[in-house]
């Protein structure tokens, strides 16, 4: 193990020096070939999984290797390395978190905040960082670096708006303006639809879901009179105690205070769905196959139901665009890419326990929140029956 180890680290370090197309395709045959390979390669396994990425994506440049200096390269190289030693993921996540912070309070530091970090980020290194939000967020970077240097104190160009009766009358289908259509936003309203229209076939109906702070889908469930009971988790303490207080005032709703992964982990509960939402918002990963897995393997899910899946198309692991490339080779959208993995890693875990997967839907869409677009969502929508 510790002699594969070395052998990877010195033929990364050789393509580094030397951009060799047959040393390149050694690194990608070696780290394929690797079944652990967080045991194998450590702490480095981020930068190997970067060159590897990198290497599949044609990111290097040939020429650019052979005319740069050689002081310009080892400097690019030690900026390189270092960003994977400090761990990419963190430095990606203390960037949102700058930016999160200035969406929520717009002030002057703010900006500067956001604007610093980026910027102390390696440039070869940002398009691997950020992925598929790289653009934008480069194109909000260079508007803020603009607003910064027109009006230092950003009173009047960048205070957030007050909704006026104005505001609310100029708002139109597709444009979406004010906070009230942020929350209420059309596509998922079309996507509710959808699953209550499909939820009919199964009456009376059980339903898990993520129900957040509004409880929308789960009140229009309820109208439909074939809801036997529903059960909703929500792990973050605060959201729980406020979204309690919207809960709908009925006896056939459950509300936990517990994470997806520790719910579907008992192996002994009295519990048995229909419906299964998992409404995640956030980025595909390896992790929530997991949950589903143990969701089938303890039991939770009948003979016949249905699945849906909410995600964030974007902001995906190193090791998770990698299966999206080895799956999609000829795909350089990366959203027809994940139309077609997140559902067939599903319906390979449901496939492996007995059950029959019909792929229902399998969409991208994106809402529209004011002056700039919301990160694209991918809808997963499957239908399992038991073999017999």
């Amino acid at each position: 193990m510790v002699e594969l180890r070395e052998k990877i680290l010195n033929l990364v370090s050789l393509f580094r020096k030397t951009r060799d197309k047959e040393v390149a395709n050694q690194i990608v045959e070696l780290y394929s070939s690797l079944k652990d390979k967080k045991n194998v390669l450590g702490k480095e396994i981020y930068a190997v999984a970067g060159v590897v990425f990198r290497i599949k994506n044609n990111l290097y440049s040939e020429k650019k290797a052979i005319n740069k200096p050689e002081n310009n390269r080892k400097k690019n190289e030690v900026e390189l390395s270092t960003l994977f030693e400090n761990n990419y993921l963190q430095i990606r996540n203390n960037f949102y978190k700058f930016y999160e912070q200035y969406r929520a309070e717009r002030t002057p530091e703010n900006i500067e905040k956001v604007c610093q970090y980026y910027d102390s980020i390696p440039n070869g290194v940002k398009k691997y960082i950020f992925t598929d939000d790289y653009e934008r967020i480069k194109n909000r970077i260079a508007k803020l670096k603009k607003l910064k240097a027109s009006n230092p104190l950003c009173k009047e160009n960048h205070k957030k708006q007050k909704i006026t009766s104005k505001m609310l009358k100029a708002s139109t289908p597709g444009k979406t303006n004010t906070v009230i259509n942020l929350s209420y936003r059309l596509e998922k309203f079309e996507i509710r639809k959808y699953l209550l229209e499909l939820a009919k076939s199964y009456s009376p109906i059980s339903a898990f879901t993520l129900p957040g702070t509004e409880w929308i889908f789960e009140r229009d469930l309820l109208l439909q009179n074939n809801c036997k009971s529903i059960v909703g988790i929500e792990v973050d303490p605060v959201v729980y105690e406020f979204s309690k207080h919207n809960m709908p005032p009925v006896k056939n709703i459950d509300f936990y205070n517990i994470s997806d992964k520790e719910f579907f982990a008992q192996e002994k509960h009295s519990f048995l769905f229909d419906l299964l939402w998992l409404d995640y918002m956030g980025q595909f990963n390896f992790q929530r196959l997991q949950v589903f897995e143990n969701a089938i393997k303890n039991g939770f899910l009948k003979d016949e139901c249905l699945v849906a899946l909410t995600f964030m198309g974007g902001r995906e692991t190193s090791d998770v665009l990698e299966v999206y490339q080895q799956t999609c080779p000829k795909e350089k959208n990366m959203h027809e890419a994940r139309k077609t993995v997140i559902p067939n890693k599903y319906k390979e875990i449901a496939e492996k326990y007995g059950y029959e997967v019909e792929v229902l839907k399998a969409q991208v869409y994106k809402e529209e929140m004011g002056a700039c677009k919301a990160v694209p969502m991918v809808f997963i929508a499957l239908q399992l029956r038991k073999r017999k």
